[in-house]
């Protein structure tokens, strides 16, 4: 397939790499003050960083400025390649230089309108093997899920850190990676998307054990979710990372503004999508594209 087996579903706002990920954002039904979905996702397959963020009603695409500013971060390190395997020496340089660039990119946004942001890079080593490093603030949510057992082991911790609002993150770590580890992770909207005891991870667990990570959003939404509720916006990423592959451009979805919802209704209102995945973003294209008219980009590094 194109573009690194990257498919698009612009009617449910999703994205799937087979055998790697699958990620989707759901509006609140409640709607914000402003109109917009200030949930959104990122994916960047050549740079092996992928995060979802919650803005603000007043500001929701404050997220997607976030997400921007970390793709412009990664283009800046050209030794990040996540299909490298790194020697200890090698490894120490990447952790210490996207540390650096992280937290003085972080530095720079402060102060401004903010928003969570949970984010992983996937990287491997020779001595350790495969690794994420944890980038976190706010209270959005990362899963780390055994396939195998079914065991799920939420990572991040709430708070009232917003990126924009505070200089720096509230969690960054690193984390071993098994191969039959898989990686969730969610806004907040996750907690009011499964019934009442889902959100301890029992019904992730039996969703990795049972699906490829590309399928578990999906089934998330289709299974359990309540339209006509007054629910908040959502955003899935489910993450093989043993599927990881080189090569990919960034994806943003969501994290969009009044105009941009308005456009992307009218544009669908005159030609309605059908359900289906398909792949839009073709080798050889230049510049950013929009994958629906009006929420998901894909951005080239320069």
């Amino acid at each position: 397939m194109e573009n690194h087996g990257i498919l698009v579903n612009p009617y449910r706002r999703s994205i799937r790499c087979p055998g790697f990920f699958g990620a989707r954002i759901r509006p609140g039904t409640a709607g914000s003050m402003q109109g917009g979905v200030g949930d959104a996702i990122l994916t960047y397959p050549g740079k092996g960083f992928y995060a979802v963020g919650d803005g603000s009603d007043r500001n929701p695409r404050a997220v997607r400025r976030v997400m921007e500013r970390f793709v412009e971060m990664l283009d800046l390190l050209p030794g990040l390649r996540p299909e490298q395997i790194y020697k200890k020496e090698e490894a120490a340089d990447i952790r210490e230089s996207v540390l650096m660039a992280a937290a003085m990119m972080i530095r720079d946004l402060y102060p401004s309108d903010g928003c969570t942001f949970t984010g992983i890079l996937l990287f491997q080593t020779e001595d350790s093997g495969r690794k994420g490093l944890l980038f976190h603030a706010g209270d959005s949510l990362l899963y780390r899920i055994d396939a195998r057992s079914g065991e799920a082991r939420r990572l991040t911790e709430n708070n009232f850190w917003f990126l924009g609002r505070t200089d720096r993150f509230s969690q960054v770590e690193e984390i071993p990676l098994e191969g039959s580890s898989r990686l969730l992770l969610a806004t907040d909207g996750l907690s009011t998307l499964l019934p009442p005891g889902g959100a301890n991870g029992t019904i992730l667990g039996e969703l990795c054990c049972r699906h490829p990570a590309e399928e578990v959003p999906d089934l998330l939404f289709d299974r359990y979710d309540r339209p006509g509720e007054g629910l908040d916006d959502a955003a899935i990423l489910c993450l093989d990372p043993a599927g990881q592959r080189g090569g990919g451009h960034p994806i943003i979805l969501g994290g969009t503004g009044a105009e941009e919802e308005r456009r992307r209704k009218r544009t669908f209102e005159e030609c309605p999508p059908e359900d289906g995945y398909r792949n839009i973003l073709p080798e050889g294209t230049q510049g950013p594209r929009d994958t629906d008219q009006a929420e998901s980009t894909g951005f080239r590094g320069q």
